[in-house]
């Protein structure tokens, strides 16, 4: 009886040794996986995640395609507009107790000012779980603020990641030759009077944040010397600048898409339409374009909200971006950028008008076209 004995005491032995092993990996286990595993697994149970976000089938590939792949359990009901047309919608709703959206996709100005002040956004950085995400190193400038967060200070609810160098004017060289024009402050050249179209500075958009641009590294008499006596035409149809631009109707451009030229040179039109690269002798600018997001107070599906968010800050997340949008750059410093003439860096002095510190420049010149130029748009 006494092997026996020995050989149950053995056995016995080793499966304590085994547990206890077992418990000490768990207690080793990562917190935050734990934590994610939880999230995957109630935001399948919740099978939806709401989402107002930019217009366009390219942004809900960007946004929606690969999401879907990873995670075809939850589905995304994706509300596409322009801030103008989203954000007042959003704000009745909420107000009749209507709380329909997890998340908010789009460029962050009116934002800040309209959703922010409204208590309608969450503070975003402990909705972050994957260390990926939380990191800051992978993340060109980082959390900074008006760098990497739209905010200038906490609470700290838009994130910006995308990060494509601002994109002030383009130039038809089939009608204008490079010694005509070789620096922004030649926008003022009486040869360029009535040739010069941009996108509409009265209001919020690429026009307003281009000629803050200016406004920042010339003067703010550059930008009213600019539109008031250089017959600048105002317009509201993206389509429409970049049309009279490749077709030479207006030889310069400010705050035309690079992403709308690109298509139609793609199919052989406007070869000879070239983003104008000058030096701004003070500073910088990126854009996060349509790249911010935000999650709503009170949002519906939770679980799902944090998943998706924590999955678009991901590498995989940034690399569905710029794959599909073709020409916007990703801040991580993992996901090779979509234009890399347009990339940024950790040198350059930049700053970001879409940013709760830079808007405010934005709004005096939004001012200033509104007094100048009051005629309609477009002609």
């Amino acid at each position: 009886m006494e092997p026996i004995k020995i050989i149950l005491a053995s056995a016995s032995f080793i499966l304590a040794l085994l547990g206890s092993q077992g418990l000490m990996a768990a207690e080793e286990r990562p917190r935050w996986q734990s934590e994610w595993e939880g999230i995957v697994a109630k935001a399948k149970a919740e099978g939806v995640v709401t989402m107002a976000a930019p217009p366009g089938t390219i942004y809900r590939k960007a946004l929606v395609d690969e999401f879907q792949k990873e995670y075809p359990e939850i589905k995304v009901e994706y509300l596409g507009g322009f801030p103008v047309q989203i954000e007042p919608r959003i704000l009745a709703e909420r107000q009749a107790g209507r709380f329909l959206w997890d998340l908010y996709v789009n460029g962050p100005p009116s934002a800040l000012f309209t959703l922010k002040p409204e208590g309608a956004l969450e503070p975003l950085l402990p909705q972050l779980i994957l260390p990926e995400v939380k990191d800051e190193k992978r993340w060109v400038r980082g959390f900074k603020p008006g760098l990497g967060f739209a905010d200038s200070s906490a609470p700290f609810t838009l994130f910006m990641f995308d990060a494509t160098a601002s994109s002030v004017v383009h130039v038809n060289r089939a009608h204008i030759k490079r010694e005509e024009m070789g620096s922004f402050k030649d926008l003022l050249n009486p040869r360029f009077k009535g040739k010069i179209v941009m996108d509409d500075p009265r209001r919020e958009g690429p026009g307003v944040n281009a000629l803050a641009i200016l406004a920042a590294n010339y003067s703010k008499d550059f930008v009213r010397h600019l539109i008031a006596g250089q017959e600048v035409v105002f317009t509201r149809d993206r389509r429409q600048i970049t049309e009279w631009i490749v077709r030479g109707r207006y030889p310069i451009a400010i705050a035309v898409g690079s992403q709308e030229v690109a298509e139609f040179q793609s199919r052989g039109i406007g070869g000879e339409v070239e983003r104008f690269v000058g030096e701004f002798p003070l500073v910088s600018s990126f854009s996060p374009g349509w790249g911010s997001v935000g999650m709503f107070t009170k949002a519906p599906h939770p679980h799902a909200a944090r998943l998706y968010l924590n999955w678009l800050l991901s590498q995989k997340g940034q690399a569905a971006w710029v794959q599909a949008t073709k020409t916007r750059n990703s801040r991580r410093v993992d996901v090779p950028p979509g234009d890399p003439g347009m990339a940024i860096d950790e040198q350059t002095r930049y700053m970001v008008f879409q940013s709760e510190e830079g808007n405010a420049l934005r709004r005096e010149i939004e001012a200033l076209a509104k007094e100048v130029y009051k005629e309609p748009y477009g002609r």
